[in-house]
Parts: structure tokens; C-alpha cells; sequence
């Protein structure tokens, strides 16, 4: 390491070399690259601290308790079986891994042993493997970790109950929101001693970066200023912290202050001041004058943030950042949080006018991640091999609170215990483990297991009724993406026919039942309001030798929730793809067996509104394998991928007609916009050559193309549900025309300054066109001198035009006569 200088030698260093320390902008100083002199960088201390809080050194050592007092004599006896217990489940270190105390005075042991495994996860598995173990009648085993020992020693004799303090981050949103009472209470909280130092100072440093040193030194001697009462260390903290200030006051900090006192009242403190700045609108995204949607992609070691600028033909850069993530990124379901996934935990960025880090979430080699549908909660996932090759890899799963960052509830076991079907170990998990209820509300979630399906409710992230729902041989579930409704599935067993239930939570009740028979397999198919529910049959023929699909359509809104079988004309026709119109009524199916299948359209009403699905048209021979519906229903892509090798058919279903067929060639992914505008078409690493997206409109015109190099990820950033009821959005449909005059002419705007910005590019073209050609001439007189002494003195550049020809002469240089003989 090299060595430290002290500040009195690094100020005599800098007058020696003539540097004023007091002019010296330390932001920015740039370190020679592959160079850190020590220093952590921004993404390195985003987890440093939950380092060191939570690898105090001790997770990997767990303490034995009720061990058998023995003398000297039969130390090694007992120390050999407890060695061998432990021994299986992790590896003990060599050196002193198994330590068990001895009296001094009797000679004897204590009843209890320390053991240090090589991991903390070892020690983890031996506390739930042994905890409650067996010895014999009088001893058994109670295990602890290490590093629980401080918090049962802080416990107090005398209980007492815990004293209520109100969320203080939920109290700085109703400052920013202007409330005077919330202003004032949050304020006398903080009178009352709660410091900056503690919970608020480190609430400050997770949402907002750290500013210049001037402008640091600024905020710092201006809130002097504005609150005499604040001591060095208060100041200390809120300088530090506070760097992203409101925009349009970052030069200003003063006019911050006036700002906030004018809008809030004069005598707000310190605390409501912070709330106003903290504060910013994750939604302000939302707020484009030129109503864009953004997407993020992932290229090499880049992921970068971008709007869809269409009408200008290419993407506009909002962020961009080397070595953001380490695996993938991924959007909320709302479109308010970014995820990047790390070695040591998750994080979530967002803010107005660039990605800030709004919270950290730490969990060692996470390896996926799942966000609530609305956005309460983050669950994420990671698997661990075993030291023992015999045992299962173990899963951890850890479900966060967004926005505070704090551990709601943590699962812990073997793959086996997380694996469903027959697969064991790490390949049966299957992701997301936990599925959530439909609705902004996040009440509930779910998961499988064996022959039931554990219901939880986050009130208490506890089991609802304290108790498991048993299904026998149950071996799927799916929620209704809006209502606490589950569909479950059970497979035949003996007797008993297969059957689809369709189950209240949190009453249990049972609102609808199907029982099938000669069922293969089974899969289930919601539409986007919970309006619909599709199960798609496959079952054996009388002779077992062969399937057929059938769909069951359950119409959940109406009464009794009525079921209609449904088959297509050709009933044998392979099922390969299947899909709802999002907040529709109708659905697609490809179908058949040939190379090119078909693709039909049917509707679940019909004349008369009678509840029978009426078939709308069937599109013979297309090269398709998968059906991608515009958010807003209506068009629908029927894409080629894989084999098909990319091929694109742009679909009017209202009108039943092909408005585009185009081809991106290799494309793996199609991701529609979250207003069915446009949609991006994507060819990733997969393939090694052409990599990068394009971008087409809603009825198949390609709008630009973007090439990148080893290209992994395109997402759509989601939009939030529209504030309009449906009435209303279909009044606005209805007169589309009245609104559609206003944006043609902000089009015909666009469409002006493109054109006259092409013209000025011509200009400038053909400017630089005459500039070269003027100094080419110039040279060419300044040369006429030297050319003239060249030739001498003849004036070449003064000969009058000539025509030259090429004329072919031909001369005969050599003639010789030689008789030749007929025999042969």
C-alpha cells in the first residue's frame, strides 16, 4: 500500500509546485485509466457499508449448546461424533474449526462448542439441520449463530413496549406535497431529536449524489446562514449529502431556500426544507411535451436510456452508463423504477432528469429479481451449491419493501423445497417462485408446493389463516392479472378426473369447478382485464396413442361465470401459439401441421351479444410461430422467429387485413410500446452478426435502424394505467378527428423543420463543396510558377484544348517460309 501524506506535507508539496489548493476543482481530477489509488468508486460503496454490517467476520461460526459434560478422558470421543455430524453438512476448518471450552478448575467441558465453517452459508445450513438435534434423551442440540449472540445480549430483562415513532420518509412526501400541518409535525420530530446523522442523514446520502466541493462549501455556508441553530456536525452532514438540487437553483442554493419558504410558509426548519428538496417526481418521464416513450438497451459493457424520438427518425440519449449492471436491467411494472442486478444485491434508479440510486437492496449473488405489480415490493432470488456434492444447491429469497429497503420476509431451503413437478434441484425452480394477485394493491401472493399452495398476505407477510391451502396433486396456479381470484389445475390421479377450479382469496371459496377427463396436459391463458379465462386442453385419444387440444372459456364477469368447450374445424391441428387481445374481447390461434400453419381470429361475442364464440376469419399459410397484440388491441404482428428467420405480417383485426408484410432478419425479440404506437424489433447475441433493433410503426413502416455490437436487451419503459375511465377514453375515440387537427399540424411543424433542416444540411454540404474547390484553384495558381520552370519556360496551362487518339500502326518485322513433308 503506498504511503499516506499528511495534509501539512501536501500543502507544502502544492506550494512548492505553485498549486493553489484553494482554486483546485477536486471533481475534476480524472485518475489514469486501470488506476484507483485506493479511492472506491461510486458503484463500489454502493454496497461497502451493508459489508461491513452485515460480514462482521463472524456469520461462518455457530455456537453448539447441550453438549454432554465430559472429563478429560472422553474429550476426543465426543469431540469425533460431533466432528462427524458437522462434518457432513459443511467444511470444518482445520485450524482450531472445532474448538470445545474446558473447565479449568474441574477439568471437564462446558456443555457447548464453537464450530467455524469455511462459508457463512455452511453455518447457516448446520443451525437449520441440527437445531433440535438428538444426542440421546438428555442432550439436544441447540444452535446458534455467532453473530446472534450481541442482539440476544442487547434484549432487555424487563419487556417493555416498543415506542411509536411515525415513517419518517412518508412524512418528507407530504412536505413535498406543501401540507403546512405535515410541515410543522415532521418538523417538531426532528426537534425532538432525531439527528441527521442518524436514519435522516443516511436517508439524504441513498437518494441524491454528492455535489462539487464549491458547491458543497456554497450550500453549506448559505444554510449557516438561514439556520443559526444547527451545530458543525448537522451542517457537516447535510453538506455532504445534499448534491441534486431542484432544477433551475443549482447555481443559486439562496434562491432554493427563498423558493421553498415562499411556497410553504416562512418558519419551516430545516427538516421540512430537506423534504421539498429530497423530493423528486419519479412520473416526471411521463410529463414529455412530445408525449415520447423511453426504452433501455444493453451493449457490451453500456446500458443506456433513451427516448423514441420517431418523428425525427432516431432515438434521443436521456443516460447512459459503462458497467451499470452485471447481469441484466429491468423496469418496475409502472415504469417508475430502473433494476440493476449486482454481486452483492440489487438497486433501483429513477429520478426527473437523470437516474439516481434510490435504494439498495442487499443480497450476496442474487441472480433474478421481481417486482410486485404495484411496486411495494421486490423479491429476489439466488442458489448456492452445497460443499457436499450429495446435498441439494439452497435457495434465499428475499422480499424488500421498495422504498425503505427493509427485509418484509426471507425463505430459505433447499432447491428441493422450492422445485415443482418432478424435477428436483435447481432446474425445478421455477421463476418467479412467488406469484402475486392482480392490482396496484399487492394484498397477496402465492406459491406452489407439494399438494398445496401456500396464500400470504402482506399485511403481516404471514399465511392467510395461518395455514397452507391443500390441493391434492395440484401442479400449477395462475392469478387473475386484476382480482384476488386463483385458477388452479389438477392433474388426474386414479379415479378422480383432472379438473380447473377457479378459487376467492382470501374466503377460499371455490366460485367455479371443470372436471376433464383423458387430460394430457393443461395450460392456462388470462386476458389482460380479468375478464377472460382461456385453459387449453390436450387430451388422449381413445387409443392413447395420439392428443388433440380443445380450449374451456370461462367468462369470469358474468353470472355464475359460464364455460364454453371450444375446438377448432380440424380438431387435430397442432395448438402453436395462443393469445388474447389486450382489453378486448377476441383472441388468435396458429394452428396446423403443415411448415406454414394457419392463423385464425375468433371473438367471445356474437349477434345478439349471445354467449357463443364466433369465428372471424382464418389466414391459410403463414409463415408465423408467434403472436405479438398491440397494448392498445386492434394490430397484431404474426411473427416468424427462429426458423422463419424473422418474417413480419402487420394485422388490422378490425378490418381483417394485412397493412404491411416486412423481414428483420435473425430477429429474436418483439417488443411492442406501452401505447401500441410503435414497436421495436431486436436481434441480440444470440446471433453474432447483425446485431442491434429497429423500430417500425404501429402499421409496419420501418422509422430507423439501429446496429450494436454485442447487443443483450431491449425494454419499453411501462407506462402507469391511464387516470381516464373507459367511458371517457371511448368518448375521446369517438371524436378523435376534433383532436387529430391539433397533432397533424404539430406533424406538418415537424415535418417543415426536418425538410428545412435537410435544406440547410444541403447548403452546408455544397458550401463546403465550393470552399474545397476554391482552394484547390488557389493552390493550383500559387503552383503555376514551379510548373512553368519545370517544363522551361513553356506555358502549359495556356495550350489550347486537344483531342488525344489512340491509332494502331502495324509493322511486319520478320517473314520466314519452311516446306513442310506429307508423310506423316
Amino acid at each position: 500500500m503506498a504511503d499516506v501524506m499528511r495534509m501539512k506535507e501536501f500543502e507544502v508539496t502544492a506550494d512548492q509546485l505553485g498549486i493553489d489548493l484553494t482554486q483546485l476543482d477536486l471533481d475534476s481530477i480524472r485518475l489514469p485509466p486501470g488506476e484507483d489509488c485506493g479511492i472506491v468508486s461510486d458503484d463500489e460503496d454502493v454496497y461497502q457499508g451493508d459489508n461491513l454490517e452485515l460480514n462482521t467476520g463472524f456469520g461462518n461460526i455457530i455456537i453448539v449448546d447441550n453438549l454432554p459434560v465430559v472429563p478429560r478422558e472422553k474429550f476426543d470421543k465426543l469431540e469425533g461424533v460431533v466432528r462427524k455430524i458437522y462434518s457432513q453438512i459443511g467444511m470444518i476448518k482445520e485450524d482450531g474449526g472445532l474448538w470445545m471450552p474446558v473447565d479449568s478448575e474441574t477439568q471437564k467441558t462446558l456443555g457447548y462448542c464453537f464450530i467455524e465453517f469455511n462459508t457463512p452459508m455452511e453455518a447457516e445450513l448446520a443451525k437449520e439441520k441440527t437445531n433440535g438435534y438428538k444426542l440421546d434423551r438428555s442432550h439436544i442440540f441447540a444452535v446458534n449463530m455467532f453473530d446472534e449472540f450481541d442482539m440476544f445480549m442487547k434484549v432487555p430483562d424487563e419487556w417493555a413496549p416498543p415506542e411509536f415513532k411515525p415513517y419518517t420518509p412518508g412524512a418528507v412526501e407530504e412536505v413535498a406535497g406543501g401540507s403546512p400541518t405535515s410541515v410543522v409535525a415532521w418538523d417538531e420530530a426532528m426537534e425532538e431529536g432525531e439527528e441527521w446523522s442518524g436514519g435522516a442523514g443516511r436517508w439524504v446520502g441513498n437518494r441524491l449524489g454528492i455535489g462539487s466541493l464549491d458547491l458543497r462549501k456554497k450550500m453549506i455556508l448559505t444554510y449557516q446562514k438561514q439556520y443559526l441553530d444547527w451545530d458543525m456536525g448537522k451542517l457537516k452532514d447535510f453538506g455532504t449529502f445534499l448534491g441534486v438540487l431542484f432544477e433551475g437553483f443549482e447555481e443559486d442554493f439562496t434562491g432554493l431556500l427563498k423558493d421553498i419558504e415562499d411556497r410553504l410558509g416562512e418558519g419551516v426548519g430545516h427538516a421540512a426544507i430537506a423534504g421539498v428538496i429530497l423530493r423528486e417526481n419519479l412520473q416526471h418521464w411521463l410529463t414529455d411535451e412530445k408525449a415520447r416513450d423511453q426504452f433501455v438497451i444493453r451493449a457490451g459493457s453500456d446500458t443506456e436510456v433513451l427516448w423514441n424520438d420517431a418523428r425525427h427518425l432516431k432515438p434521443e440519449p436521456v443516460y447512459k452508463r459503462a458497467f451499470w449492471t452485471e447481469s441484466f436491467v429491468q423496469w418496475s411494472p409502472l415504469g417508475t423504477y430502473l433494476a440493476t442486478v449486482h454481486r452483492q444485491g440489487a438497486a433501483v434508479w429513477g429520478g426527473a432528469s437523470t437516474f439516481n440510486r434510490l435504494m439498495r437492496y442487499a443480497h450476496p449473488q442474487v441472480k433474478l429479481i421481481d417486482f410486485s405489480p404495484g411496486e411495494k415490493y421486490l423479491v429476489t432470488y439466488s442458489s448456492h451449491e452445497p460443499s457436499n456434492p450429495r446435498d441439494a444447491n439452497r435457495v434465499v429469497i428475499y422480499i424488500f419493501d421498495v422504498r425503505t429497503g427493509k427485509v418484509m420476509r426471507d425463505f430459505k431451503g433447499s432447491a428441493d423445497d422450492f422445485a415443482i413437478g418432478g424435477t428436483g434441484g435447481v432446474t425445478g425452480v421455477s421463476w418467479p417462485v412467488f406469484r402475486w394477485a392482480g392490482g396496484k394493491e399487492d394484498k397477496y401472493f402465492a406459491r406452489i408446493g407439494k399438494n398445496i399452495i401456500s396464500v400470504y398476505e402482506t399485511e403481516t407477510f404471514s399465511l392467510i389463516d395461518k395455514k397452507s391451502l391443500k390441493v391434492e396433486n395440484v401442479v400449477d396456479f395462475s392469478w387473475s392479472p386484476t382480482d384476488p381470484i386463483l385458477a388452479l389445475f389438477v392433474p388426474e390421479l386414479g379415479d378422480h378426473p383432472a379438473r380447473v377450479s377457479l378459487m376467492q382469496i382470501p374466503s377460499k371459496d371455490e366460485l367455479r369447478q371443470k372436471n376433464l377427463f383423458s387430460v394430457s396436459d393443461c395450460k392456462m391463458y388470462w386476458q389482460s382485464n380479468g375478464d377472460y379465462l382461456a385453459v387449453k386442453v390436450d387430451r388422449y385419444t381413445k387409443t392413447k396413442k395420439s392428443t388433440y387440444t380443445g380450449f374451456e372459456l370461462f367468462r369470469i364477469r358474468e353470472r355464475d361465470i359460464p364455460i364454453e368447450v371450444f375446438e377448432l374445424e380440424n380438431k387435430n391441428d397442432k395448438i402453436i401459439a395462443f393469445a388474447w387481445e389486450p382489453k378486448g374481447h377476441r383472441f388468435a390461434v396458429i394452428h396446423g401441421d403443415n411448415p406454414r400453419p394457419d392463423i385464425s381470429f375468433y371473438s367471445m361475442r356474437s349477434a345478439n351479444n349471445a354467449d357463443k364464440v364466433k369465428k372471424l376469419t382464418t389466414l391459410k399459410g403463414k409463415q408465423a410461430n408467434a403472436l405479438f397484440w398491440s397494448p392498445a388491441g386492434r394490430f397484431i404482428i404474426l411473427a416468424g422467429l427462429k426458423g422463419f428467420n424473422g418474417q413480419l405480417e402487420f394485422y388490422n383485426v378490425d378490418e381483417l387485413e394485412t397493412m404491411a408484410t416486412a423481414e428483420h432478419f435473425m430477429a429474436t425479440d418483439i417488443e411492442w410500446d406501452p401505447t401500441g404506437r410503435y414497436v421495436a424489433t431486436a436481434v441480440t447475441s444470440v446471433h453474432e452478426m447483425e446485431n442491434g433493433f429497429n423500430i417500425w410503426s404501429f402499421n409496419g413502416k420501418l422509422l430507423y435502424r439501429i446496429l450494436k455490437d454485442h447487443f443483450f436487451q431491449y425494454l419499453w419503459r411501462p407506462r402507469p394505467p391511464s387516470f381516464l375511465s373507459p367511458e371517457k377514453e371511448e368518448e375521446i375515440a369517438k371524436n378523435l378527428k376534433k383532436y387529430s387537427k391539433k397533432y397533424e399540424a404539430e406533424d406538418q411543424d415537424v415535418s417543415m423543420l426536418l425538410s428545412e433542416q435537410d435544406r440547410e444540411k444541403r447548403k452546408m454540404l455544397k458550401d463546403e463543396w465550393d470552399r474545397w474547390i476554391n482552394e484547390w484553384k488557389q493552390l493550383h495558381e500559387v503552383e503555376k510558377l514551379e510548373r512553368q520552370k519545370l517544363r522551361d519556360g513553356e506555358v502549359s496551362d495556356e495550350e489550347e484544348e486537344y483531342e488525344a487518339k489512340e491509332v494502331e500502326v502495324e509493322e511486319i518485322l520478320d517473314v520466314s517460309e519452311e516446306v513442310l513433308s506429307d508423310n506423316f
